[in-house]
């Protein structure tokens, strides 16, 4: 086993640290690399010893191998003593050095796909290669999405891949992983720079954001649409990759296959768009159930133990905070937005109770288990991420005021508008900075999606938006792996409870697995992420039947009922006895997309216009079919009630007339509702099922 470390102090050479000096020793071992690193300089230097990695090499691999090979890149011994083994060096370096010596390949990563990565390339090449041509990868964040396309990609042996996305902060991890890793040395990659093709490469990959490559005019852009690609890869697809625009760019293009990415594709799963057969599945419940198993062993294998576990506290805004707004009325409700108003980016409207709010996250003047920051219950966060209202005027007045208030404990770095920093990069280098141990990061959206930043610890949600695909997108950002730090735990912080709780059970609806109920869904969402209510100076924790009641109790269950969740719009357009459309000439427009770049179908004249019509057409003709579909589905509860509904066969099986007179329509056209696909039974029973508990 090759192993490398580093000390915290050097005190014959300096009182800095190793790890400032990029020093790193590196040596072999066929016994526990812990016991021996222990054996080695222990009188003469008796701090802490950090392991960093290892590696198990074949036996013609030694460290002296190692050392000249780090030797041939340049990198030499820093230490006089030609015996000592210390390099200035980094992990990846000799990362690098190791695979060259093992697969000839100058390259920092060699790893093979996990588990759950190869079922996931298993079963999208077995569909692609059957005559699929949409896959998606539903999977959280720290999965692996990038690596798993590349290697679909490469199984499907696909010689030009597009990559789009309007998210174009992600095509610095694209980059990274396809130039780090073996399995992809020979493959070109070019990111919005154009249509460029290197002949010489294995593989060539490009990347665009829709928001450039939908001007497909662009002399950047020239001929790109005579090429076939072999593979078009959708990332983030959750993020606007459905707009009529983006569909009008990639039916302009000539694709073979679609691959689409994403952490949270709510819609999409919603809409009826992908079958069973089409989706892989990964959450936060599947990846912490592996780390379970791992924790279980030991740490036998420590491929899951620094993917942390999560935590989500709910916090009330004090009253006392509450009682100093003077931005809304008893009418309007407090809200997060109308506290943390500001007309000038300089001030708070109130400016008073949100001093308050700072004073009871930092622990100032209360009591510490009221405090985020001060509370032994949470893991104090040395680097915080603190999502505001969509304001980038209260994201500068909190900027303002965090410096005034623990300036001095804390590096405040503004996330937003023009005058805040706009890339990652910055971000991580601000947070690695030798004198900042202690960071606080504030945005309105930005980096809440996309990006990979594993100091943050902590996340603050402190607007009022209620929508799923960025609650967890955001929340999921301090989940990111941090080995060198060792996180093991992640925390977020909701302040708006009644929210917390209705996405939690949104995600476990949404997320359920096929045949279980919400309750089942959402106890074993919390096994691994708790919800914990802070009141009276104390956290309980909430249970599934907590947030199950809560939802019934709140009236929000009823909702459900009413919800277009319910309702696969893909299928819409099947159950057409629902409404009585006459076709109006709908599918001889819509099939009418296949543009060149002079807006011209097969020598008649088209334009965007048109194409838009006709998605707008069709699309207000199936949320008219949902919009009879509710009415008749919102009824069900009262129903329920009187005939003891359990689920929707029980349902159906009711007195026809009763049926027919309290729904409008015969039972027999509500079960050709669900047999169409139209209305999701299994959807429908878990909501049903819900409602009786």
């Amino acid at each position: 086993m090759i192993y490398i470390y580093n000390m915290i102090y050097i005190y014959a050479y300096t009182t800095a640290t190793y790890k400032r000096l990029g020093w790193l020793k590196i040596g072999q071992t066929s016994q526990d690399p812990l016991v021996r690193i222990k054996e080695q300089d222990g009188t003469s230097n008796p701090e802490k010893l950090i392991l960093v990695k290892t590696w198990q090499v074949p036996d013609n691999i030694s460290d002296i191998e190692v050392h000249k090979q780090l030797a041939k890149m340049g990198i030499n011994k820093v230490r006089l003593d030609a015996n000592r083994e210390w390099f200035k060096c980094n992990v990846e370096d000799v990362d690098r050095a190791i695979n060259t010596l093992k697969h000839g390949v100058n390259r920092s990563q060699s790893f093979d796909p996990r588990e759950e990565q190869q079922e996931c390339i298993n079963k999208a090449v077995d569909y692609f290669k059957n005559g699929g041509t949409e896959f998606l990868i539903n999977a959280k964040m720290r999965y692996g999405k990038t690596f798993v396309s590349y290697m679909i990609a490469k199984d499907l042996g696909a010689k030009n891949i597009l990559i789009l996305t309007y998210k174009p902060a992600v095509g610095t991890n694209w980059e990274s992983d396809l130039k780090n890793h073996i399995k992809f040395e020979g493959w070109a990659y070019s990111m919005e720079e154009g249509f460029i093709i290197d002949k010489k490469a294995k593989v060539n990959v490009l990347f665009a954001s829709f928001q450039d490559i939908n001007d497909i005019k662009k002399e950047k852009w020239k001929d790109i649409q005579k090429h076939k690609w072999d593979l078009v890869i959708i990332d983030e697809m959750h993020y606007g990759s459905d707009t009529p625009r983006a569909k009008l760019t990639m039916d302009l293009l000539n694709i073979q296959k679609k691959l689409y990415v994403s952490g949270t594709p709510l819609d999409a799963m919603i809409s009826g768009q992908f079958e069973d057969n089409q989706i892989y599945n990964w959450t936060y419940g599947d990846e912490q159930r592996k780390r379970k198993t791992e924790l279980l062993s030991g740490w036998a294998t420590e491929i899951y133990r620094w993917l942390p576990d999560m935590k989500i506290y709910m916090y009330q805004v004090s009253d006392q905070a509450k009682k100093l707004c003077s931005h809304y009325s008893a009418e309007e409700q407090f809200t997060m937005t109308k506290m943390f108003a500001s007309d000038d980016g300089v001030e708070f409207k109130d400016q008073a109770a949100v001093k308050n709010f700072i004073d009871q996250v930092f622990g100032l003047n209360v009591h510490k288990k009221n405090s985020v920051y001060r509370n032994p219950e949470i893991a104090s966060p040395n680097h915080s991420l603190w999502v505001m209202p969509p304001s980038v005027n209260s994201v500068n007045a909190m900027v303002a005021m965090l410096e005034k208030m623990v300036g001095n404990s804390y590096h405040i770095i503004n996330a937003a508008g023009n005058n805040g920093i706009s890339k990652v990069s910055k971000i991580t280098e601000i947070i690695r900075h030798d004198d900042h141990d202690k960071t606080i990061t504030v945005t309105c959206g930005r980096f809440n999606t996309g990006v990979t930043i594993p100091e943050w610890d902590m996340v603050l949600m402190l607007g009022d938006g209620k929508a799923p695909e960025t609650y967890f997108q955001t929340i999921f950002r301090v989940q990111s792996s941090d080995i060198k730090r060792q996180k093991e735990s992640c925390s977020v912080i909701d302040f708006n409870p009644e929210r917390a709780l209705e996405l939690i059970f949104t995600y476990a609806e949404k997320f359920a697995k096929k045949g279980q109920g919400i309750t089942e869904s959402l106890r074993n969402h919390l096994e691994f992420c708790p919800l914990l209510d802070h009141t009276s100076n104390e956290f309980k924790e909430v249970s599934a039947e907590d947030i199950v009641s809560f939802m019934q109790e709140s009236g929000n269950y009823i909702d459900k009922f009413n919800s277009s969740y319910l309702f696969n719009r893909s299928k819409s357009m099947n159950f057409k006895k629902l409404l009585e459309l006459k076709g109006a000439g709908i599918s001889s427009i819509v099939h009418k997309k296949k543009l060149n770049s002079n807006d011209v179908v097969f020598g008649k004249n088209f334009n965007y216009s048109t194409q838009k019509k006709a998605e707008k057409l069709k699309k207000d003709l199936t949320e008219e079919i949902i919009k009879k579909a509710k009415i008749i589905t919102a009824r069900i509860p009262e129903y329920m009630i009187v005939y003891c509904v359990k689920d929707t066969y029980s349902l159906l099986k009711t007195p026809n007339n009763d049926f027919e007179e309290h729904f409008g329509i015969e039972s027999d056209m509500f079960a050709e509702m669900i047999n169409v696909g139209f209305v999701n039974e299994e959807r429908l029973n878990r909501i049903i099922a819900g409602f009786v508990i």
